[in-house]
C-alpha cells in the first residue's frame, strides 16, 4: 500500500478516491459510509445542508477552483457544510481523519458548536486545515465556534474562526495539539479559551477585534509563539492564578 505525504507532514495510506455527488450518492455522510480508511472523499462545489461526523481515517476534501489542493486562507473553498438543527462538523480524534478547503456553518439556535473535535489516540492526529469557520449559536461561555474536549490533540491550520455568537476556540478535558496561523476575529466572547489541563501549542495565530477578552487561560497550561493578540474589546490576555501558560 502506497503512503504519501500530508501537508502537516504526517503519512496516510492512498486509498480510493469517492466523489461527492457521485456513486454512492448526493451527501458527504453516504460517501462516509462506503468508504474505507485511507480513502479521499473530494467534494464537488455546493452548499451541503447536513451533520458530518468523521468516524474513519479518511480525508475529506473540498474541490477548489477544479483542483484538490486549495491553500488559500482568505477563500478556502466554494463548498458550505451547513446545519442550523446541530453540530455541522465532529471529528472523532481517536480515529485521526483530516479535512481540509471548506466554509462551516453553524446556523441555528441553540448551543451547537460548529466544529467539535474529541478524543485521541497516540499514533494520529485529526487535521483541519483551510477552512472558514462561523457559527451563529451562542452566548454560552463554555461554548465555542470550535470546541477541542476529551483529550483531543488536532492540528488546526490556515483557518479563519470569526464572527460568531460565542469563543472562538475552546480547549478543554486535557486537550492539545496545535493551531498555526488562523485567523480569530470578531467572535461575540474570547477569541481562545484554554481550561481544563489543557496543553496546546498556539503558533503564528491572530486573536483580534474580538468583543471579550483575546486569550483567556484558566486552569490550563499551554505554549504561546508568534501570536498576534490586539484591538479586543476585553483584556488582550487573561491569565487565571491557576494557569501557567508560556508566551514567547
Amino acid at each position: 500500500e502506497m503512503l504519501e505525504a500530508n501537508s502537516d507532514g504526517n503519512t496516510a495510506a492512498s486509498g480510493v478516491e469517492i466523489t461527492v455527488p457521485g456513486l454512492h450518492g448526493t451527501t458527504i455522510m453516504s460517501a462516509m459510509a462506503e468508504a474505507s480508511p485511507g480513502d479521499v472523499i473530494v467534494v464537488l462545489p455546493g452548499v451541503y445542508k447536513e451533520m458530518v461526523e468523521l468516524r474513519k481515517e479518511v480525508e475529506l476534501v473540498g474541490e477548489y477552483e477544479g483542483r484538490h489542493l486549495g491553500k488559500d486562507p482568505v477563500k478556502p473553498s466554494d463548498v458550505v457544510i451547513e446545519s442550523s438543527e446541530g453540530t455541522p462538523v465532529f471529528v472523532d480524534g481517536s480515529v485521526g481523519p483530516r479535512m481540509r478547503n471548506f466554509i462551516i456553518r453553524q446556523r441555528g439556535q441553540g448551543q451547537f458548536p460548529a466544529v467539535v473535535v474529541s478524543g485521541a489516540t497516540p499514533s494520529l492526529q485529526p487535521v483541519v486545515a483551510f477552512c472558514d469557520i462561523v457559527c451563529e449559536s451562542g452566548g454560552d461561555e463554555d461554548m465555542a465556534a470550535v470546541m477541542i474536549k476529551e483529550g483531543a490533540t488536532p492540528i488546526i491550520d490556515t483557518c479563519i474562526i470569526h464572527n460568531s455568537r460565542c469563543n472562538g476556540v475552546m480547549y478543554t478535558d486535557r486537550a492539545g495539539g496545535r493551531m498555526r496561523k488562523t485567523q480569530v476575529y470578531g467572535n461575540a466572547l474570547a477569541g481562545v479559551v484554554l481550561r481544563s489541563n489543557s496543553n496546546p501549542k498556539l503558533i503564528e495565530n491572530f486573536f483580534q477585534n474580538g468583543k471579550g477578552v483575546g486569550v483567556h487561560v484558566d486552569d490550563a497550561n499551554g505554549l504561546f509563539v508568534s501570536n498576534e493578540i490586539s484591538q479586543n474589546c476585553g483584556a488582550n490576555v487573561l491569565v487565571s492564578s491557576e494557569a501557567d501558560p508560556i508566551f514567547e
